[in-house]
Formats: C-alpha cells, sequence, structure tokens
C-alpha cells in the first residue's frame, strides 16, 4: 500500500466513524475495538477522528489498514442489526419464495426504488428521497435479508450562549438562552427479511432510537406502499404481537427491563423499569405484592435476553397507555430489536417473537 492509498484508506475510515457517531452507536466498545487496532484511549467519537486525521501516511500504514479494516466490520454489524422495529407477515414459503425471485429479477425498480450497490453498504448521503437496493445477505439458510437505502430526517436543537448578548432586552426581559433549530439528514437501511424458517415476511426500519414515533410511523408507510402490491400483502395485516407481552413476562429467563400493566378493573396502571440491564423488574416488592392481589393486563415489556459470547438482545414490545385506554383491543403491530451482534442473535429475537405470539 503506498501513500496515496493509505491517505484514500484513512479518508474513508473517518467518513465511516463520522457515519457511526451519526447513528448514535455506542462509544464503550468501538474505543476498546480502537484500542486493539492502534490507538491510545479516547474520550469520543471527534477524539479518535483526531488520532486518526494526525497518523503519518507513510510511517503509519500497518495502523491505518488495521484501523481501517475494524470501523469496516464495526459499521457493518451497525448497520446490520443495531436498532431494528420491525413488522412481522405471515406469509408461506412459497409466497416468501416467490418475493425472493422477484428481487432477484428486479421485478421491483419503479418510480420509488432504483437499482443501488447491493453488494456493500453504500453510506453516501443519498440526494433525493428515492429508495435504493443495497445489500443481499443470508444470516441464515432460511433467513435472507435484503436491505434498502434510504434518506431519513430528525430535528434537534442546540444552545448558542454567544449569541445572547446580540439580543434586545429590557428591564421586563431578560434572554436567557438562544437555540438553532437543527434539520439533521441520515442515511438508513431499511430491510425486507425473508423468514422460512417462521414462514414471515419481515419489513424493518433502521435506526428506531433515533427518531420520533412519529417519523418512524411515516416511514414505515413510505416503505409498505413501496412492496405492499408487489407482495400481495394489501389484504395481510401485521401480526399482533400484544399476546407475547403476558408470555414474556411469565418466562423465566431472560430479565424484564421495564413493563406496564394495569389492574384487571381498569382502575390502576403502573410503568416500572429496572437501573441496570442485570436487574429483574419482577423482583421489585411492589410488584410482587401487587401481582398477587390482582390479575394484571401487560400493554408492554422490555426483555433483555443472555446468548453466548456477551451478546444481550433486547427486545420491546409495548404501546402507550393512550393507546391502551382508548381501546381494549388495541393492537401492538411491531416490535423493537435492540443490542444484536449477531446473526445468530438477530434469529433468536425473531424466533422468540413466533415462540411467544
Amino acid at each position: 500500500m503506498n501513500s496515496l492509498e493509505a491517505s484514500e484508506l484513512k479518508e474513508k475510515t473517518i467518513k465511516n466513524i463520522e457515519y457511526l457517531k451519526a447513528r448514535q452507536a455506542g462509544f464503550k466498545d468501538f474505543n476498546i475495538l480502537m484500542k486493539d487496532n492502534g490507538l491510545t484511549a479516547s474520550v469520543g467519537m471527534d477524539s479518535v477522528i483526531n488520532k486518526i486525521s494526525k497518523l503519518d501516511e507513510e510511517i503509519d500504514k500497518k495502523t491505518i489498514k488495521k484501523l481501517a479494516r475494524a470501523t469496516d466490520g464495526y459499521l457493518n454489524k451497525h448497520i446490520l442489526f443495531a436498532s431494528k422495529r420491525i413488522y412481522v407477515y405471515k406469509l408461506n414459503k412459497s409466497q416468501l419464495l416467490n418475493i425472493k425471485s422477484g428481487f432477484e429479477r428486479g421485478d421491483y425498480f419503479l418510480d420509488k426504488l432504483e437499482k443501488g450497490n447491493e453488494k456493500s453498504f453504500d453510506i453516501i448521503l443519498p440526494e433525493n428521497k428515492i429508495k435504493k437496493t443495497s445489500l443481499k445477505i443470508s444470516l441464515s439458510k432460511t433467513l435472507e435479508v435484503f436491505y434498502i437505502k434510504g434518506l431519513r430526517e430528525y430535528i434537534n436543537k442546540e444552545s448558542i450562549p454567544s449569541l445572547i448578548d446580540e439580543i434586545d432586552d429590557n428591564d421586563v426581559r431578560e434572554v436567557i438562552d438562544v437555540f438553532k433549530v437543527i434539520r439533521n439528514k441520515i442515511t438508513v437501511f431499511d430491510f425486507i427479511a425473508l423468514d422460512l424458517k417462521n414462514e414471515a415476511l419481515i419489513l424493518g426500519l433502521d435506526l428506531e432510537s433515533s427518531f420520533i414515533r412519529a417519523e418512524m410511523n411515516k416511514s414505515y408507510a413510505r416503505l409498505y406502499e413501496i412492496f405492499k402490491n408487489h407482495f400481495n400483502i394489501t389484504s395481510v395485516n401485521p401480526m399482533d404481537l400484544r399476546s407475547c407481552i403476558e408470555k414474556m413476562e411469565q418466562e423465566k429467563t431472560g430479565n424484564i427491563l421495564k413493563h406496564k400493566f394495569s389492574t384487571d378493573n381498569g382502575g390502576y396502571s403502573h410503568t416500572s423499569g429496572s437501573t441496570s440491564k442485570n436487574l429483574d423488574t419482577r423482583s421489585d416488592n411492589f410488584y410482587i405484592s401487587g401481582e398477587k392481589n390482582s390479575t394484571l393486563d401487560y400493554y408492554g415489556t422490555i426483555k433483555r435476553y443472555s446468548l453466548q459470547r456477551n451478546e444481550e438482545p433486547i427486545i420491546s414490545i409495548e404501546m402507550s397507555y393512550r393507546e391502551y385506554a382508548k381501546s381494549a383491543f388495541s393492537k401492538i403491530e411491531h416490535a423493537v430489536i435492540t443490542d444484536v451482534k449477531t446473526e445468530k442473535g438477530f434469529q433468536f429475537c425473531v424466533d422468540k417473537i413466533f415462540q411467544h405470539v
């Protein structure tokens, strides 16, 4: 590798880290990874970027190469598995294989979907909201995933104290802070998964934790609109996952991190959560004593499971109290899967949902 190649690799690595920052990827594990590949301990993504930018393309070639490879792998895993909202449709194996053939033939390219880079994740920000096909991957012998590249936006506020003195005030009005409202654009990778094992079609959304609920609902509607006729699901509703909640509460394995329930007469509603992933909120004395005296109607649970190699996926199935109070028959049509690190972890979460639905 010559100096020019090292420089290009360093630039690509920095862009990958900037994208990980935009995806709000956790820093603790990433910091360990960077230390294992040649950097000293850092205090944040910006610190890592600063250190990499100072590496010499001639002297530090090996370190640049190691960091690039490590960052690529970490980013791919984050895109594949991090913070996914999923909607599950029950279809038979023949229907799923037909959908797979449609992807392979390129049957779905219209004005709302174009052919993109299907060999890797292209993180460059899209110029418009037209979606493009992205990486195709087999997570197992029975689970095919087709990623769809798109654009999503979120808004946040940042304080600008330096502008306070520039705004007029008087004896009865004092300016104590000034904010700027920022519209952030980010590349996302939603997906279509074909689960032959459970005979299910999964419509998945990327980065559930980064966007408000209304934006995620709109994103799901857009994804559904592209594929509903192709997949022949206009008369099929997503599976109602509400029945999973009570079964997950009763299941002994795993820790309940948070749950929502109401008493059987509707006179009392409660939400509680543990302060640590290692604690189980079901062990709370308040919950134990209350459970003995009432029949509980659950409308939300967040549960962590422990798998091999320190993988601890979390499955969230819940509705708001407003949705719960609106109707006794309110459905929950999506689950959220987080902290997945491997293909087996992803398949485990899907299997777990089917175990309890």
